[in-house]
């Protein structure tokens, strides 16, 4: 009887997904970049027209989030044809960064609905303690990808955008994150603050 050695450079399980999961992002980045060559006909199509300012910023974010999908994917690429082990981590960050190519380059920040669950009392501490671990799992996920910046604008829902920030953008987070006044207790804060929906 003949034993299979098993062969070294066969992809793993965790391989093929991260292979998986480049295939979406280099498709999302075509898309993204299409949307950001005529910004203002993307715009139209989905019934908005902004200010001429508002139009450019549409399309400079869109095209650096196509960018940023096309780097990463190639870099999942190289991971695996390097035949490099792949952490339940990385795949998480991976799924995250994927997610937000496929949605515009965006993923919402879920924070205030999960202090709202969080503050009702008809919620059971089960689920309470549920929704924070699902919470800091998926922000963990977005911050240990390193491919986005948060953003949180006066009367917007906050937001983590995918792709390079530019000094204005990380100056505007830094004063953002100074500013801010969480009313959740801290152990609360920890086990479940940003997040995505």
């Amino acid at each position: 009887m003949t034993t299979m050695t098993p062969n070294p450079h066969e992809p793993t399980r965790a391989h093929r997904r991260l292979l998986d999961l480049a295939d979406r992002c280099e498709r999302a980045a075509t898309q993204l970049t299409a949307d950001a060559a005529d910004p203002a006909a993307t715009l139209a199509e989905r019934g908005y027209h902004p200010s001429a300012e508002e139009t450019a910023a549409f399309g400079a974010r869109h095209q650096g989030a196509a960018d940023t999908a096309a780097r990463y994917a190639a870099q999942l690429r190289e991971q695996v044809a390097a035949g490099q082990p792949v952490t339940a981590a990385q795949i998480a960050q991976a799924e995250k960064v994927t997610d937000a190519a496929e949605l515009g380059g965006i993923l919402i920040d879920g924070r205030r609905q999960a202090q709202a669950q969080d503050a009702d009392p008809f919620t059971s501490p089960e689920l309470r303690q549920a929704t924070r671990d699902y919470h800091q799992a998926k922000r963990q996920a977005i911050e240990g990808s390193g491919q986005f910046i948060h953003v949180a604008e006066e009367g917007q829902v906050p937001f983590w955008q995918l792709g390079p920030a530019t000094q204005a953008e990380t100056e505007h987070v830094q004063r953002d994150q100074a500013a801010e006044v969480d009313p959740v207790p801290v152990r609360q804060c920890e086990d479940g603050d940003d997040d995505v929906w």
